[in-house]
């Protein structure tokens, strides 16, 4: 397991980018081959990603030639880190809402059917 220092750091990393989702400041994107919800940041992208059937959710940090500088997931916290876990989630449903543009497609849906 990593060492505290670096979980986190990794804690921050979720939390400001959850953060700066929900304030509309990172436009995520989804990868329609392998599903994964990404965003470029600075000279990085963000790769966003859950394991099917599970509760399990990753970060995955790149460089511009797309080699993977970190990773990290809930996996990566221990059962009684749940706040760690939750942002780390959260994450990945907030960005994949925002990808979607799940919101207006909702919206949409709802004004179609009328009262």
């Amino acid at each position: 397991m990593p060492n505290v220092v670096t979980r986190d750091k990794w804690y921050q990393l979720a939390k400001k980018l959850l953060e700066q989702t929900r304030s509309g400041k990172i436009l995520w994107d989804v990868d329609i081959y392998s599903g994964q919800v990404i965003a470029p940041i600075g000279s990085h992208n963000i790769c966003l990603s859950s394991d099917e059937g599970t509760d399990d959710f990753f970060v995955r940090v790149e460089d511009r030639f797309e080699a993977v500088v970190d990773r990290f997931g809930t996996k990566d916290y221990e059962a009684h880190e749940f706040e760690e876990r939750q942002k780390i989630k959260e994450l990945y449903v907030e960005a994949r809402r925002s990808a979607t543009n799940a919101d207006a497609a909702i919206d949409e849906i709802l004004d179609a059917l009328g009262d």
